[in-house]
This record gives C-alpha cells, structure tokens and sequence, in this order.
C-alpha cells in the first residue's frame, strides 16, 4: 500500500436532494456544463473590442469593466468547481457504500408522508423529526 493523507469528512449539499446516484451524476454534468459555457464568456471578453461589449457608463475605464467582468466569471467558475468537488464526494460515498446507504425516491417518500400525515402542506424534508419517522416507515414498506 502506498503513502497518502486518509481523511474524513462531512459534506453539506445545500438545497439538493437526489434519488439516485444518476442524479448526481446529470448535476456535475450541468456543472460542467456551465463552467464550459462561463469559460467561453470569458475568451470572448478577450477577445473583443471593449468598446463594443462594455455599457456606456464604463467607457472612460475599460479597463477596469474588463478586469470585473472577468473576476466575476472566475467567481463563478470557482463556484461551480466547489460544488463539482462535493458532488464527486458524495457520488464517492454512494458508490463505496452501496449496501449502507439508502437511496431515497423522493417523490414517493413525499406521497408516503401525505398517506401518514393526510396533510401535504406539512411535510418538510428539512424537520430531522419527521424525516426519522417517515424514513422508518419508508424502510419498513420495502
């Protein structure tokens, strides 16, 4: 065995939900996709005359427009990469651990809930509470 850093982490998908590691999976391709498509804005800034892409209130410091535009773009490229590296985590961690993990329909688990509850506007994928019980009964349908 080779020499390396071992670590652990936790990983935290703001206002993400997958199904399904293929879910994962289209994410980090628009990711990519978007980094693509930001990278593309930015050789055209490069490569065009300023005068012709800048607003009128930036013509006396093109320059500066320019320079913006661009660390605004890379802000978002950076963005996207962030998010790219915690999907791969987490894409890492479903397919290391496949028995484990429970891969949740959401859309059925949402329809479970409204049959337990019988009410729809109650059900909130955020309250630790009722995803613990609407989990167990999800787990004891199967």
């Amino acid at each position: 065995m080779g020499w390396g850093t071992y670590f652990n982490t936790d990983v935290y998908l703001s206002r993400m939900l997958f199904s399904d590691i293929d879910d994962v999976n289209r994410k980090i391709e628009e990711n990519n996709k978007s980094i693509k498509d930001l990278s593309c804005q930015i050789k055209m800034i490069g490569s065009a005359n300023p005068k012709d892409i800048m607003p009128d209130e930036w013509k006396e410091e093109p320059i500066r427009w320019i320079s913006n535009e661009i660390d605004s773009l890379l802000e978002l490229i950076g963005d996207f990469e962030r998010e790219k590296a915690r999907l791969f985590i987490y894409s890492d961690h479903l397919m290391s651990d496949e028995k484990d993990n429970i891969v949740i329909n959401w859309k059925e688990l949402k329809k479970f809930y409204i049959k337990i509850s019988k009410n729809e506007n109650l059900f909130d994928p955020s309250s630790k509470e009722q995803m613990t019980e609407v989990i167990e009964h999800y787990k004891n349908k199967k």
